[in-house]
């Protein structure tokens, strides 16, 4: 749904900019047909099978340990699947600690990550908050990140590691500080490195 949501934009832009046309105009039109050739080339060779590593999920889950300040993990699953040339490996854990409790998950998307990254919120900067609780972008660790805290309900977290890995983080908590705290401790740079290394 993204990638059509993303196709559509782009389309609309690109109808946007014929006719007249300042220098402005012109700028943005350019920007559009180069990400969408980018898009273009990317899908290509993940149907061909090119360029689309991705760790297998036991990897992923080795970055999801027992416990994670203070919280204890309850359920651990994982996946590595594929179509057409495209491989994406899920790791996902349950983590409780009281009445909260907080499920992680880290997707290698592999090439397919510069779709991923396309997540409305990367490209975007905005902070608000409001008596139940605040939603922003920012960044954690040097990583863009989407924050959202609730007093009231679910509470959430996501960030793109070396524009491959996706980790989102997803509960209740009564401080939003435990999530980050929880996320800081999965060694994100080390994530990072064992991207690095697979597509070396």
């Amino acid at each position: 749904m993204k990638i059509i949501s993303f196709f559509l934009s782009l389309a609309l832009l690109l109808t946007s900019c014929q006719g007249s046309e300042n220098q402005a105009e012109k700028s943005r039109k350019k920007d559009a047909q180069e990400s969408l050739d980018e898009l273009s080339k990317s899908i290509e060779e993940m149907v061909e099978g090119k360029g689309n590593k991705t760790l297998h999920y036991a990897e992923l889950q080795d970055l999801l340990p027992k416990k994670l300040n203070r919280y204890q993990r309850t359920d651990l699953e994982g996946n590595t699947s594929g179509i057409l040339g495209v491989r994406i490996s899920t790791a996902q854990a349950v983590y409780e600690k009281g009445d909260s409790e907080v499920e992680i998950s880290i997707v290698d998307a592999g090439s397919f990550g510069v779709i991923m990254s396309m997540a409305d919120w990367v490209e975007a900067e905005f902070d608000e908050s409001n008596r139940d609780g605040f939603k922003r972008t920012t960044t954690f660790e040097g990583y863009k990140c989407f924050e959202q805290f609730s007093k009231k309900g679910n509470s959430e977290m996501a960030i793109i590691v070396g524009n491959r890995f996706l980790v989102a983080a997803s509960g209740r908590v009564d401080d939003f500080d435990d999530m980050r705290d929880m996320v800081s401790d999965m060694k994100l740079k080390r994530l990072e490195r064992m991207g690095v290394v697979e597509i070396d």
